[in-house]
């Protein structure tokens, strides 16, 4: 039993994160199309009836529904799901999202993701700005663990990465996030040793990875260094933190196209991935781990939770930012592509193709989301929870 009230603690966690970046995400599409005088039938954060709903002076109803799960903007004559029909509210102030130029569709389906990184490099620039970000003069290997794969590779203490797969090395974060999601796939690291540099192939190795603050397992690549430690740590002025929340963001950018890359070459198993349930016990273990220390003042366990969380809030902003990126029907990056069709060609998609494919893109979704959650399931242990009560 303590498995399924540990599910019902991270249900506030969760409810937080994906409200907040669900309605950024969704607040950058209603912004575009308000800009290019689009009628907006519905804001809703949820999904399912409304428990509260409210209708403005342009008619849009403004929704919180039942099911905390996602969010979404209905344009007037939108076709976002089977079946949707295409007729124009009377009493919604705007045109309908057809009348809209292909070039503004594009737009209009683009500006959710591109905020959720815009979000993203905020949360990281005002971390980088209160908190200060440790300032390494190299980054340089301290220690090489003996049969690692560091050490059969020849790399050496002393040694200071310079680059990393032709990426420049600043931090070391640089280097740990591609080998993380390298398992068993050779990395070019360029070294400068007694000032000379050498180009040195790396194979992560798969390492399952335990963090017992988190109680948590995750499947990574490892190649078995220690860095040397920062010269100190800097708050950062507001251009600067810019630049480093943008390179944070796209860093994880092309973190998530390399496990979606592993994903689809079989490289990696869908197991690895996180669904709903996985995201809200992620959440809450996260809350707990500061919470639960009893020997620190109240103030500071907050803090330590709210900073964690606005860290986790940029992650998964670009998760989601990238998720609505792919060319799946029913997600943004399909609504773009036929923008760009018909800004090309000169002419729509039928509404019977269009139908078509929202139902194969409702199928996919769905199976992905029913494999995630099986997962999640899995892993939060609910399952063995289930199998034991029925024993």
């Amino acid at each position: 039993m303590e498995a399924l009230f540990s599910g019902i603690g991270s249900v506030v966690p969760f409810i937080l994160l994906i409200g907040v970046v669900v309605t950024v995400h969704e607040f950058g599409h209603y912004l575009a199309g308000r800009f290019f005088g689009a009628g907006v039938e519905s804001f809703a954060f949820g999904f399912g009836d409304s428990i509260v709903e409210t209708t403005d002076g342009r008619g849009t109803r403004w929704r919180l529904n039942w099911l905390p799960l996602g969010g979404f903007v209905k344009f007037v004559d939108e076709m976002q799901s089977p079946g949707d029909s295409q007729k124009s509210e009377s009493n919604v102030v705007g045109k309908p999202y057809s009348e809209l130029a292909a070039w503004q569709r594009v737009i209009v389906s683009l500006a959710g993701p591109m905020i959720n990184f815009v979000f993203a490099i905020l949360i990281y620039a005002v971390l980088s700005m209160t908190l200060g970000e440790a300032v390494y003069e190299r980054v340089g290997i301290s220690r090489v663990m003996e049969d690692s794969p560091a050490a059969t590779a020849g790399l050496k203490p002393d040694d200071v990465i310079v680059e990393i797969a032709n990426r420049p090395v600043k931090t070391p974060e640089d280097v740990m996030l591609p080998v993380q999601y390298s398992a068993e796939e050779a990395l070019l690291f360029r070294v400068l040793r007694n000032g000379e540099y050498l180009d040195i192939t790396v194979t992560p190795r798969r390492t399952i990875n335990r963090n017992e603050a988190l109680d948590i397992e995750e499947e990574v690549g490892q190649i078995g260094i220690q860095f040397e430690r920062p010269t100190g740590i800097e708050r950062a002025d507001p251009i600067t933190a810019l630049a480093s929340g943008a390179e944070k963001t796209v860093n994880l950018i092309r973190a998530t196209i390399k496990v979606l890359t592993r994903l689809v070459t079989g490289k990696d198993s869908i197991e690895k991935m996180r669904g709903p349930l996985g995201i809200g016990d992620f959440a809450d273990k996260l809350v707990d781990s500061h919470m639960k220390q009893v020997d620190v003042p109240l103030a500071y366990r907050l803090r330590g939770a709210l900073i964690s969380m606005a860290a986790m809030a940029a992650l998964f902003s670009v998760s989601i930012g990238f998720f609505n990126l792919l060319p799946i029907p029913m997600l943004d990056g399909y609504h773009a592509i036929l923008g760009l069709y018909e800004t090309i060609v000169g002419s729509q998609v039928s509404m019977r193709v269009q139908e078509y494919l929202l139902r194969g893109g409702l199928a996919v979704i769905g199976l992905f989301f029913i494999a995630v959650t099986w997962n999640d399931l899995k892993r939060t242990g609910v399952l063995e929870v289930f199998a034991r009560m029925l024993s």
